[in-house]
């Protein structure tokens, strides 16, 4: 338990994240993300609808943190699932809850920017809240506080990556000074890229190379991030 109000050495014990004791030990935990550097936030980016999108002429990090809220997924990076574009034998759900497609970008989220996940066996899929699965979508007032009150479920990175309870979809608040626990929100880094070894060989076996040329202008947009290939 947590001791708050208590005092040590003439001063009172703060919590880091939260005045919640089960909230504050749940964040603490996904800080240690950061730390470890084993696990990783990431944003998954739709190829086919790069064009005409925010990502397409923007600094990814400048997009993210102008989104109130985004769907992101956890990976372990010595377990990532790998899932070629044009693979079909695996339905959408399933795909969208193990691999992070084709190319990613990996994040860098402070604790008090995590909202939670969506538990299974909700009628409404997160697929509601976003409009597009793989783009942040801006929501009104009313949906966000239907969405802080009824689908938020906190719980620690290992219990997202174990439990099968839970979707794979970590949901982050991307726009800083908002007060969400104890602190407010902070900006979110964007501090590299990933991608898959089956991307850039089918990108090369391509004739025209139209996704490799999308992920170098990824690149160009955002010539700070380096790009690992898993």
């Amino acid at each position: 338990m947590f001791g708050w109000g208590k005092c040590t050495r003439g001063e009172t014990k703060m919590p880091r994240y939260s005045y919640n004791s089960k909230t504050e030990r749940t964040l603490c935990q996904w800080a240690q993300l950061a730390v470890e550097q084993k696990k990783f936030l990431v944003y998954r980016v739709n190829l086919d609808k790069f064009e005409g999108s925010p990502l397409s002429r923007c600094r990814a990090e400048d997009v993210l943190n102008e989104c109130d809220v985004f769907p992101t997924n956890l990976i372990d990076i010595k377990q990532v699932s790998l899932r070629r574009h044009d693979d079909r034998h695996m339905s959408i759900r399933k795909s969208h809850e193990h691999t992070f497609g084709e190319v990613a970008l990996v994040l860098e989220v402070p604790p008090q920017n995590i909202l939670g996940v969506i538990p299974r066996g909700f009628s409404c899929s997160p697929i509601y809240f976003f409009n597009d699965y793989q783009s942040p979508y801006r929501l009104t007032q009313l949906d966000w506080f239907k969405l802080l009150k009824k689908y938020r479920v906190l719980v620690t990175p290992d219990k997202i990556l174990r439990n099968h309870k839970y979707h794979n979809e970590v949901l982050v608040v991307g726009r800083p000074s908002l007060e969400i626990n104890a602190l407010k929100t902070r900006r979110i880094k964007v501090v590299g890229i990933i991608c898959t070894r089956e991307h850039v060989s089918d990108g090369l076996k391509d004739g025209s190379a139209t996704r490799m040329a999308i992920l170098s202008r990824l690149c160009k947009i955002n010539p700070s991030l380096s790009v690992t290939v898993v």
